[in-house]
Order: C-alpha cells, then structure tokens, then sequence
C-alpha cells in the first residue's frame, strides 16, 4: 500500500485539540504515543517515520525477548503494543518501558481500546520525567480519499469513486485506510452494490474481520463475525435510544458517556462487547471515547438488533 501524508490530532492540557502533520508530530521532543482503531494506518505511519529518521522499527510482541536496546539511540520506534495487552492482562506496556534507554524518546503505536492512558502516562512520567504526547491519526478527509484511491486504486479515479460514495452516503466508511482498501477492491472486482442493504451487510461483515494476523492467532476463542456484529448492533441501540454518541474507555474519560461494562445483558456479555468494541465498528475520537465508525452503520445494525429482539419476544413496552 502506498503511504499518503496523514493528520495527527493531539489533546492538549486545556482540553483543546491541536491538528499536526505526521512530520510535525514527530518532531515533538517527547515521548510519542500514535492511537488509533484497527486499519487506522498506524504501522504504516511507523514505518513513514523509520524512512524519516532512518531507524529499526521493533515490534511489540518480540521487544521483551530482546536484550536492552540500543543506548546510543535518540529515538526508539516500537509497534503493536496491543499485540502484548492481548498476552496478557493489567499493564504489560512496562515490560517494553524497562527495555528502552532513558536517554532515548520513543515512538509508539496501540490500537485505541488497549492503550491503559493514566497508568502508561503515569509509567513514563516515573521513567522519562516527561509527559508522553498522545497522539490520535485522524480519519481520512475527502481530498486524503481522492489521494489514496488515486495512490491504491490500481487505476480508478479518486474523484469519481469519491462522487460515487457520496451519492450512496457511504463516506465516512471510506475515512479508515483498511475499510477504504476493501471497498476499493470489492467495487474493482464486482462493481458497486446494488443495494444499500447489500452494501451495509457486506461492510459490516467485513469491519469486524481480524486482519492482523498475530491478533488472530492469539484470540482464537474469538467471537464469530456474526456475534461480533449483532453484539455492536445491541451496543448501538442503547447508545441511539439512550442518545448517547460513545462509549469510555475503561476508567478513562468523561462519566458522562457509559463504559462498556454497563451495556451487558444476559444474552450478550462484556467478553463480546469487548471484542465487537476492538473491531472496525468503532473508531476512537478524543477525550479516551469510543464512537460507531459511521452513524448510519449504528443506525442499521442497532435496527437488525431491535428487529430481531422483537422477534425473540422482547416486549415493545420494554423495548
């Protein structure tokens, strides 16, 4: 896949949110956090800072069998933290912190969901004496489309499929490189869908995959795709009917907005939501909050959900 420039949001101290390129953002002189939901493109903007600064990126899951690495190094570029938190629980991130230098600032990346913010900021503050800047890869922008699809598109044209998804109301599915990647070989291979339906069952199969591969190797109790997917469209009913907009993290954020432990029930439990709240189904915004990819992706699944619930005789008044 060939890299386009991508857009940093980073939260600042006042609560306010600072828009940086990615060379902008590497450049901070501070430890460097990237966060971002599955297919966000955070190894790819790792491996864009390697060419950059002409340094090894390490992986997550192989640095804690490493001796201490390099100490004449100023910057370390480590991926997949959340390829460790799938291990193992509680805040197995120290393990990667005791390996690197402190005379060294690092790079970072973890899936959104995984990232333990006030104990990792609290390890690093310990360590570095200095606060980690988190940063957030923002979702694609319409022109950040057209360049991608011109990049990737083996040869489709990046205005015309943009105006094509805006006709279907389909453009902030296509804000995530990976989903982006798949709809543009879908519509390559067999066009685009007749339907709305067909479309919105299709894509919703497709963002609850595991395409890591070392995650599908780890998670293999891992729900099927169907469970993933009707376990999202429960959490979404209860967000809309609630009018709630997103979920906290655990421990983190605004009590405003439901943790993921309050929306269980007897038929789904916090096992699965868990696992639907790692998938592409949901995108990470600030303040630690996660949120559906797409509102009408939440809408069409929190009403599959109803439908079948109904069906299953849950009564209208409880409903």
């Amino acid at each position: 896949m060939k890299y386009i420039s991508r857009r940093i949001s980073v939260t600042n101290q006042h609560g306010e949110e600072i828009e940086y390129t990615d060379a902008d953002f590497f450049y901070i002189n501070a430890p460097l956090i990237i966060l971002g939901e599955p297919g966000a493109g955070k190894s790819e903007l790792l491996r864009f800072a390697s060419e950059q600064f002409d340094k090894q990126i390490y992986n997550a899951s192989t640095v804690d069998a490493l001796p201490a690495l390099d100490e004449q190094s100023n910057l370390i570029i480590v991926d997949g933290i959340d390829e460790i938190t799938a291990y193992e629980t509680g805040i197995p991130v120290n393990k990667i912190l005791a390996k690197l230098p402190k005379t060294a600032f690092f790079l970072l990346s973890c899936r959104a969901a995984d990232w333990q913010d006030t104990v990792n900021t609290r390890i690093i503050n310990q360590k570095w004496q200095r606060q980690p800047i988190v940063g957030r890869i923002m979702p694609l922008n319409q022109q950040e489309i057209i360049d991608f699809v011109n990049a990737n598109g083996e040869g489709q044209n990046g205005e015309e499929f943009l105006k094509e998804a805006q006709q279907r109301d389909v453009v902030d599915l296509l804000r995530n490189p990976q989903n982006l990647l798949l709809v543009l070989k879908a519509v390559k291979n067999k066009g685009w869908p007749d339907t709305r339906l067909e479309l919105y069952e299709n894509a919703s199969l497709e963002l609850v995959k595991e395409d890591n591969p070392i995650h599908r190797s780890i998670n293999r109790t891992r729900p099927a795709p169907e469970l993933l997917v009707e376990a999202a469209g429960f959490v979404f009913a209860q967000l809309l009917l609630s009018g709630k907009t997103s979920i906290r993290i655990a421990g983190q954020g605004d009590g405003e907005y439901p943790e993921a432990s309050e929306l269980v029930s007897e038929d789904i439990d916090n096992d699965v939501i868990q696992s639907a709240l790692s998938t592409k189904l949901f995108r990470l915004t600030g303040q630690n909050l996660l949120e559906p990819c797409h509102r009408t992706v939440a809408e069409f699944l929190a009403a599959k959900w109803i439908a079948k619930a109904l069906r299953n005789q849950l009564s209208l008044r409880r409903l």
